[in-house]
């Protein structure tokens, strides 16, 4: 069964944070994201967010409990 538009996103988000607390900002990539995501395309990501940094502050909203 595919994953729901939402499910997806929360994925993105969990692999993108686990990526930045290894890395850092400014070393992650939407490249790395995706590729933690076992192998799902850029463009899935960006299909979500336009930028990286969109992707981010996202990330941080979701952790600080800030609505979407």
């Amino acid at each position: 069964m595919p994953e729901n538009r939402g499910v997806r996103a929360e994925r993105v988000l969990d692999a993108a944070a686990e990526l930045i607390v290894r890395w850092g900002y400014d070393k992650t990539t939407i490249e790395d994201i995706a590729r933690a995501r076992r192998g799902r395309a850029k463009g899935t990501i960006y299909l979500h967010w336009k930028t990286r940094e969109d992707l981010f502050i996202a990330l941080l909203r979701r952790e600080s409990g800030w609505p979407s």
